[in-house]
């Protein structure tokens, strides 16, 4: 993964969801500038479980600093990150709003699939 963590949100922490509203345009990019986002729509995964390519997104993510300690000293010997995330658009949504694209019930439940899987 790149340094910006494929353009979502770098300094989420934590266990939550994040919320991609606006569609991109490629018009947006310049071509004189690489700090601008990627021309292509990154891949997504539908609720159904099909790849699949959009810019509005919900996105359930994992990031987790761990400490190894020793027990007796309390050094830190060693510590890792940990960075997970799914990119979720449901293209058979008529809702405007992200946010109303994916119920309630049925995000949770992709919430706490993906936890699963990233622990």
């Amino acid at each position: 993964m790149n340094g910006s963590r494929e353009q979502l949100a770098p300094r989420l922490h934590g266990i939550g969801v994040f919320v991609q509203p606006l569609e991109r345009n490629a018009s947006w990019r310049s071509e004189t500038s690489a700090d601008f986002l990627p021309r292509f729509d990154p891949d997504t995964v539908s609720t159904h479980g099909e790849a699949g390519h959009a810019s509005r997104v919900i996105a359930p993510y994992f990031n987790a600093q761990v400490w190894i300690l020793d027990a007796k000293t309390l050094a830190v010997l060693d510590t890792r990150e940990r960075y997970d995330f799914e990119r979720i658009h449901d293209a058979d949504s008529a809702a405007l709003d992200i946010d109303a694209a994916i119920p309630p019930e049925k995000l949770a439940e992709l919430v706490v699939r993906f936890v699963e899987e990233s622990c």
